[in-house]
């Protein structure tokens, strides 16, 4: 499937003006590759997380994540870039400086603008209320400044968490959440799947609409076809046994809930929604932490010859969790089975995160390890030898 993508990709990339337009024979796997590590000072386990996009049109990827290995850095995001498709990057630069814990970044580049979204939550807000809002901070050039935040959603009286962006190919801007659930306000069964839209670049937003049934459901994470469809993926908060199971999926005989992952669509720019199924299951135990894009470096272009990719962690029969990829030909109608992409596995689930995006050398996927590592570790796929404008 990777080179049928590969060579679709390198038309695309071509055809934007970029130097990629002839895929050589013979692409292959860099080693995982180490860009930060948090070394947790404490014993949380739902950080820290990472995003990574590729500013396309100057050939720089940037990656976003959390240093929980201190009380005054885990209160911040911090970025490295690449301007040579991943092997070297620059020093760690903080991005933000609010008062008070902020995670969950998501990046997205936005090409219709020509820029870098990132989107995240924030706890303690302004306001002192300490739940989490969503915010969001734009990038215009890649070795520029971020812009100061943007509230996205957030009242005082509901927690935010896990958001991502989907930019149109109008330019419609679509903020997904999830609103409590069992680690917010709420508890159990309190957790939905919201969305907030923009219109005019991510300065306003409108209030949030509830898009989802499936209680406790987080990581939303969304792509556009080519036909202007839209498919929002998700999983369930995945819980331990001494908390309620009423969300889960099922329950594995060991005792311990699972989670599937879970599909809705919609056909009119995120107004309505239909199709809400399970997506994927493993007899294995949880699926979590889906991540799904069209392989192109344009998110908002149509592309009907793109494949599409969702990674993902779930265990082995081992119980093992690494990193796993289903692809669809078809714009999302039927998937393949699971395949293995990372070298590394670890005992637990946490903040393995996964995603990927396309660099200028190629397929560029990015992960964290599990507690107390919580490395941001990446991993390239080269089909280009260079980064330079041919």
């Amino acid at each position: 499937m990777i080179n049928r993508v590969r060579a679709a990709i390198s038309i695309v990339l071509c055809a934007a003006g970029l130097s990629i337009c002839v895929a050589p024979a013979i692409a292959q796997w860099s080693e995982e590759g180490v860009i930060a590590t948090s070394n947790l000072y404490n014993t949380a386990l739902t950080s820290p997380k990472a995003s990574c996009a590729n500013f396309a049109t100057a050939k720089v990827i940037s990656c976003v994540y959390l240093d929980w290995s201190g009380a005054s850095t885990r209160q911040n995001v911090y970025e490295r870039t690449s301007t040579d498709g991943g092997i070297t990057w620059s020093t760690p630069l903080m991005i933000t400086n609010d008062v008070g814990d902020e995670y969950d970044p998501y990046l997205e580049y936005d090409s219709l603008r020509d820029r870098l979204n990132l989107v995240y939550a924030k706890w303690r807000d302004p306001s002192g209320t300490q739940k989490n809002n969503i915010m969001l901070r734009t990038k215009v050039a890649a070795n520029g400044s971020w812009s100061g935040p943007t509230l996205v959603t957030g009242d005082g009286f509901n927690d935010y968490w896990i958001p991502s962006l989907l930019t149109l190919h109008n330019g419609t801007m679509l903020a997904f959440f999830t609103m409590n659930g069992p680690e917010g306000v709420g508890g159990v069964g309190s957790g939905r799947i919201k969305l907030a839209r923009s219109f005019d670049g991510g300065g306003t937003w409108s209030s949030p609409m509830h898009i989802t049934n499936t209680c406790d459901a987080e990581y939303p994470r969304a792509v556009q076809n080519s036909y202007g469809a839209i498919m929002l993926v998700f999983s369930r908060y995945d819980s331990a046994p001494s908390r309620n199971a009423t969300c889960a999926d099922g329950v594995q005989p060991n005792g311990y809930p699972y989670t599937d992952l879970h599909q809705i669509w919609s056909s009119d720019d995120g107004i309505t929604w239909t199709g809400e199924s399970t997506l994927f299951h493993t007899p294995n135990g949880s699926a979590l932490h889906p991540y799904i894009a069209a392989e192109t470096g344009y998110r908002q272009t149509p592309c009907a010859g793109c494949g599409w990719a969702i990674l993902f962690a779930m265990p082995d029969s081992s119980g093992k969790f690494g990193v796993y990829k289903i692809s669809s030909e078809n714009q999302g109608i039927s998937w393949s089975p699971p395949t293995l992409m990372s070298t590394s596995v670890w005992g637990g689930p946490y903040n393995i995160d996964p995603g990927f995006t396309i660099g200028c050398r190629g397929y560029f996927q990015y992960y964290t390890d599990g507690y107390p590592g919580q490395r941001t570790i990446v991993r390239r796929y080269d089909w280009a030898s260079t980064c330079s404008v041919n």
